[in-house]
């Protein structure tokens, strides 16, 4: 059942055992995506895919919460918008060959808060703090963080890891200019194999 948020309508939808939820987003929506919340029995999947006809929106996926145990995944994604990860999401959040592009309005493009892990793998990042004001494209100030094979296709800030971050490893991305890595949070971070050119 649609309710108001904002500047739009939300479609708020129950998954059900074992299913693929498909969205298609319009240009009347200000999230594409919202995950609130998920609830199910251990050993339920679930796909969702986001299909985003959007122009210049900030914000493509936000989870604010997921089981702690299961999370939530997005495989072969195409994101032009923010991947926001709340304060209350224990769960997981993995993204795999995953793409993202700029639009005028984005400025980073994971933004990573709270307890939980995001794992970004083979994903590519391009456009990201379109308006030069010094954005990373990664920030993380929470939980746990995992980076490994992904490109980073500007020069810009790419990866910045602030106080309240747990853990972090960052290994086997293609990396652009110095100070790619930016590492304010005193936790355990590895870094290795990354190429910086």
């Amino acid at each position: 059942m649609p309710f108001p948020l904002a500047q739009g309508l939300v479609q708020t939808v129950y998954l059900p055992t074992s299913c693929c939820l498909r969205v298609r987003v319009t240009p009347f929506y200000v999230i594409s995506l919202c995950i609130i919340r998920t609830c199910a029995k251990a050993g339920d999947s679930r796909s969702i895919v986001v299909v985003d006809d959007r122009p210049q929106k900030a914000t493509d996926v936000r989870v604010d919460k997921t089981q702690g145990h299961a999370g939530v995944q997005f495989v072969n994604g195409q994101f032009m918008g923010t991947v926001e990860v709340g304060k209350d999401n224990k769960g997981p959040v993995k993204l795999t060959s995953c793409g993202f592009w700029p639009v005028p309005e984005t400025k980073e493009q994971i933004v990573k808060h709270g307890p939980s892990s995001l794992i970004s793998s083979a994903c590519h990042f391009a456009g990201w703090d379109s308006r030069n004001e010094g954005r990373p494209c990664i920030r993380a100030d929470g939980g746990r963080l995992v980076v490994n094979g992904c490109e980073f296709m500007q020069a810009k800030k790419q990866i910045v890891l602030e106080k309240s971050l747990t853990a972090a490893t960052i290994a086997g991305c293609l990396l652009r200019g110095d100070g790619a890595i930016s590492d304010s949070r005193g936790a355990d971070v590895k870094t290795g194999l990354n190429s910086i050119h």
